[in-house]
């Protein structure tokens, strides 16, 4: 059972990520205009809001059964270069063995989602939040999601649109 299971995840996230960087970057203009246009904006804030959900609680789920999140503060902590300075010194103590221990604040995580995205978003909280903070780590996703959206998405296509019906009317005389 474990095998299929690593071996479904291993599938499973080049799609995943696939998605993100071709659907996300290049589609999503294509589908969100037309629906701004046909439904208003709270409804495809809305409806970009339920997609970056469950990206990013898919995504959450599926580098949560990789090991590899999970070595990286071992690897973090054996860091010790002949003189250490002070990131590396922050980053050991902040990486530090402690299972116990949450490592980044969640503001510093709403801030990684708004200025780096989702994809970012869900690699920082599942570095910083340990297995058994499962509930905390979906509430900080699907709140940087919120964030995501009302940055990003409701300024760009609710703001960038109206001004570009109203340039192309003026250009127009529309």
């Amino acid at each position: 059972m474990e095998t299929f299971r690593t071996w479904l995840v291993r599938l499973l996230l080049p799609v995943w990520l696939g998605i993100y960087f071709l659907g996300f970057r290049t589609v999503w203009v294509l589908i969100f205009v037309p629906l701004v246009i046909a439904r208003g904006i709270w409804l495809a804030t809305f409806v970009a809001f339920l997609v970056y959900v469950v990206w990013g609680t898919v995504f959450y789920f599926l580098i949560l059964q990789g090991s590899v999140f999970d070595k990286v503060r071992e690897k973090l902590t054996h860091l010790a270069p002949k003189r250490e300075n002070r990131i590396i010194t922050w980053l050991k103590r902040k990486f530090s063995g402690k299972e116990d221990r949450i490592l980044v604040s969640p503001w510093w995580v709403f801030a990684t989602f708004v200025v780096m995205g989702v994809l970012t978003g869900v690699l920082v909280i599942r570095i910083s939040y340990p297995r058994k903070y499962l509930g905390k780590a979906l509430l900080l996703i699907w709140v940087g999601c919120v964030f995501e959206v009302l940055t990003w998405f409701l300024p760009i296509y609710g703001g960038g649109l109206v001004l570009a019906q109203k340039l192309i009317a003026a250009l127009f005389g529309i």
